[in-house]
């Protein structure tokens, strides 16, 4: 990206430095810069207002650019194969060795795979499992993600303690199954269970 350009997406700043203007007062205000390996964005390109910042570029550099589209996209990329209607389902399980019977199956990107799992197992296969230091002490642990448990955890990080959440019932607990949480505390369009579980 040439030096002066401006871009209101969301980058990635993989070289060069990128300034975040406001506009509010009428005159440019430099709010701070980002580095490469830092991110831009703001909050309004996942609400669909209008942005209150825009991006550009103070030294000639080179940005990865996300569209909204791709912000909201879920965390865990996955291709779904139908048995019944995709061509190369039985290809894939000819080429795993595995039986029809078998299914579902689902397989990682390392190209192990495991049959109807659980949940456990699921975290594990896709590397959302998480080995706990014996010796570290966390300031909360919350026991269940659902509406109260999601809402300690956020609250609680936001106060700057070191929160354990669990859930046994799916990645991204309870909440994270539902598909919009609607009137939660900082999120005025709502937000998807997924969204919101997946910075905890």
């Amino acid at each position: 990206m040439p030096k002066a350009t401006a871009t209101s997406a969301s980058s990635w700043c993989s070289k060069g430095a990128v300034e975040i203007v406001e506009h509010s007062s009428g005159a440019p205000l430099p709010v701070t810069v980002h580095r490469p390996g830092e991110f831009t964005g703001d909050v309004d390109m996942l609400t669909g207002r209008s942005a209150l910042v825009t991006a550009r570029a103070t030294e000639d550099g080179r940005l990865l650019q996300l569209s909204t589209e791709e912000l909201r996209r879920n965390a865990i990329l996955f291709t779904w194969i139908d048995l019944d209607s995709d061509e190369q389902a039985d290809a894939l399980l000819r080429q795993f060795g595995i039986r029809a019977s078998a299914t579902p199956i689902l397989i990682g990107r390392d190209g192990r795979w495991v049959s109807n799992p659980s949940i456990a197992e699921f975290a594990r296969c896709v590397g959302l499992e998480t080995t706990l230091e014996a010796d570290r002490v966390y300031d909360l642990i919350v026991v269940g993600a659902g509406p109260a448990g999601l809402a300690a955890s956020v609250y609680g990080a936001s106060e700057g303690l070191d929160v354990l959440t669990t859930d046994a019932l799916a990645a991204g607990g309870q909440a994270g199954t539902n598909s919009r949480i609607e009137n939660y505390l900082g999120f005025p369009a709502g937000i998807s269970g997924a969204e919101l579980a997946r910075p905890l």
